[in-house]
């Protein structure tokens, strides 16, 4: 991939024969990569090898912020297991109440790793004010009052909005006539 590209992935959990609960998103700490969510969890039952898997998969985004080779990984995952209490009692089975025959234990799962390589931005073809912003975005732009006297201010908007990597796009360079004062751009996040 490359520096500064927002690629989706899929972190997937497989259940097969235990009682899950208290599933929380995982976590995929590394400073060469920012993960970020991209939707709500979603539950499917797999086929492997024959064998019947209940998944849950966890949609998200990766975006490279640094070049080099690296092992992406492990992604944690919290959760409890349910497991059966031992008891001496040999009619607990027939005559229990089914939750009151398992605790939860807490379990940290971490996933396999995965090798990867970010390279640079090519350099051909790249405009000379290019700041690194990679993706495919929108741009709107508004300005507010639209009559005014000489000495009042006009406050211009630009708006960009799309999917990529937003945090590494700057302000356009405006060239204004002499006789127009522009000050420093603000940055807002969206509400």
């Amino acid at each position: 991939i490359y520096l500064g590209e927002k690629i989706p992935v899929t972190i997937s959990l497989f259940l097969r024969d235990l009682l899950v609960r208290d599933i929380n998103y995982p976590v995929l700490n590394q400073s060469e990569l920012l993960f970020t969510r991209t939707g709500q969890p979603g539950e499917k039952r797999k086929s492997i090898n024959g064998l019947s898997y209940q998944t849950v998969e966890f949609p998200g985004a990766l975006t490279a912020v640094k070049t080099g080779k690296f092992s992406l990984g492990p992604a944690e995952l919290e959760c409890a297991v349910l497991a059966r209490r031992q008891t001496s009692d040999p009619f607990s089975d027939f005559f229990g109440d089914f939750l009151q025959d398992y605790e939860k234990r807490p379990l940290t799962l971490k996933s396999n790793t995965w090798e990867l390589e970010v390279l640079p931005l090519p350099q051909a073809k790249q405009p000379v004010d290019f700041t690194g912003g990679v993706g495919q975005f929108n741009l709107e732009v508004s300005a507010s009052p639209l009559e005014v006297q000489v000495g009042d201010p006009i406050t211009v908007t630009l708006t960009v909005t799309g999917d990529g990597n937003l945090s590494a796009l700057s302000p356009p360079r405006l060239t204004v006539p002499e006789d127009l004062k522009v000050y420093e751009a603000q940055r807002k996040a969206p509400a």
